[in-house]
């Protein structure tokens, strides 16, 4: 993440066994789903700050930032 967007992004889905109907695939910030959600937004009212206004991390001059999760 930089400034107000999510620059880079990648996730490898993989179901488990029994998820016959569903394959592993890579998806990655090309993705549809994940291109329209690349702004970076609050997502809960905080007070001054409500749902949609966009986070700008530039305005703390940190340079970018790694988030790295893991899904189970």
């Amino acid at each position: 993440m930089e400034g107000s967007s999510i620059t880079e992004f990648s996730y490898d889905f993989t179901p488990w066994a029994s998820m016959t109907k569903l394959f592993p695939r890579p998806i990655n910030i090309k993705d549809l789903l994940i291109d329209q959600f690349r702004t970076l937004k609050y997502v809960e009212d905080t007070g001054d700050k409500k749902t949609g206004d966009i986070i700008n991390l530039g305005k703390y001059k940190i340079g970018s930032v790694t988030f790295e999760g893991y899904i189970f």
